[in-house]
This record gives C-alpha cells, sequence and structure tokens, in this order.
C-alpha cells in the first residue's frame, strides 16, 4: 500500500514539473536563445553591407580622382599645345613682316629713282634733286597700310595666346608641376615698334636725300 503511494507520490510529482516546465520554460529560455541568434545575423549582414559600402565609396572616389587627373592632364596637354602654336604663328608673322616691309621699301627706292630720272628729264625735278613729298607719301602710306596689317595679326594672335597663358596659370598645381610666369610688359608692344619703324625709316630717308641734293645712293 505505501509502495502505490509512493509512486503516485512521484508521477504526480513528474507531471506537476513537466507542466511548469512547459508553462515556464519555453517563455524564459527559447524566446532569449531565438533573440541572440536574431540579433548575430542582423550583425553579420550588417557589417558585410558596411564592408560592401565602404569598400564601393572608395573605389568610386579613386575613380573620380582618377578621371580628375586625366581631365587636368589633358586640359594642360592641349593648353601648352596651343600656346607653341601660337608663338610660332608669332614668330612667322614677325619674320614675314620684316621681309615683306624690307623688300617693299627696297622696291621703292628703285621706283622712286626712276621717277626722279624721268622728272630731270623733262625739267621738273625740284631743285632739290629728289622726288616731290607728295609723291614720295605714297609709298609711304603703302607701308603703313603692309605694317599696319601685319601688327592687327600679331594682335589677335597675341590676345590668344595671353587667354591661353592665363587658363594655364588657373590651373596652379598643374599635372606635370611645372611653375608658370606670368609674362607680358613691353615685349608684347615690340611688333608695333618693329612694324612702323618702316614707314618712319622711309620719311626719315626723304629728309636725307633733300639735304643731300641727290636721290642716288653711292657705295
Amino acid at each position: 500500500m505505501n509502495h502505490h503511494r509512493t509512486i503516485k507520490k512521484k508521477a504526480q510529482a513528474s507531471a506537476n514539473w513537466t507542466r511548469a516546465l512547459k508553462r515556464k520554460g519555453p517563455t524564459r529560455i527559447v524566446k532569449p536563445l531565438t533573440s541572440l541568434a536574431s540579433h548575430a545575423t542582423n550583425g553579420k549582414a550588417s557589417h558585410k553591407l558596411f564592408t560592401a559600402n565602404g569598400v564601393e565609396s572608395q573605389l568610386e572616389k579613386t575613380a573620380r580622382l582618377s578621371l580628375k587627373l586625366e581631365r587636368q592632364k589633358t586640359k594642360e596637354k592641349w593648353l601648352r599645345k596651343e600656346i607653341r602654336e601660337d608663338r610660332t604663328i608669332m614668330l612667322g608673322l614677325l619674320k614675314w613682316g620684316v621681309t615683306v616691309l624690307a623688300g617693299v621699301e627696297s622696291t621703292l627706292y628703285f621706283v622712286r629713282r626712276d621717277v626722279a630720272t624721268h622728272l630731270a628729264a623733262i625739267r621738273a625735278l625740284p631743285s632739290y634733286g629728289t622726288v616731290p613729298l607728295g609723291r614720295w607719301c605714297i609709298g609711304t602710306a603703302f607701308l603703313t597700310m603692309i605694317a599696319f596689317f601685319f601688327c592687327y595679326m600679331i594682335k589677335y594672335v597675341l590676345r590668344r595666346h595671353i587667354k591661353h597663358r592665363e587658363e594655364l596659370l588657373k590651373m596652379a598645381p598643374s599635372y606635370s608641376g611645372i611653375c608658370e610666369e606670368i609674362g607680358g610688359g613691353k615685349i608684347r608692344q615690340i611688333h608695333y615698334y618693329l612694324f612702323f619703324a618702316f614707314p618712319i625709316f622711309d620719311l626719315i630717308l626723304w629728309c636725307y636725300f633733300r639735304i643731300r641734293g641727290s636721290i642716288t645712293i653711292n657705295f
């Protein structure tokens, strides 16, 4: 009899423990474990996403920097090429301007000498022995027109050259690292002095022939 009571008590205690475990156990144990697993999964995903975004952002920065440097390199290359071309054109205009003006001045001398000879033959040559100033100034005006034309062309090229130089100076620091200096000054006016010296020399030459009394040059 006592044995059956003991078994019955054990069975009842076991049932009570099972009911308590079912009522309290899953609430206190299962839910925290599930929450921890969820947090761990979300943390790993967040870390992977953060890492991927960081790498992608770094690659974008590198690509943008590379593109910027390439654009700067290309711009500097073309600006320097344009500056070299402008200088070549200006030197060519200076050379051809001087050549043309010197050639015209030489031609005018022989034309004026022939005119003076003809005037002397018909007894119309002035007493000072050279071509009258009015006729002489026709050649001087022609020289002035040529000088003005070359000055205008060089001024146009020089304006482009200055613009390209200013663009290059704004790029500091440049891709090549070459330090540019601001040019200009009186050298910008050198073509005026060079070309208009020929018409001025032509007038001085008429004064010389008048004082000398003859248009013939003896060497």
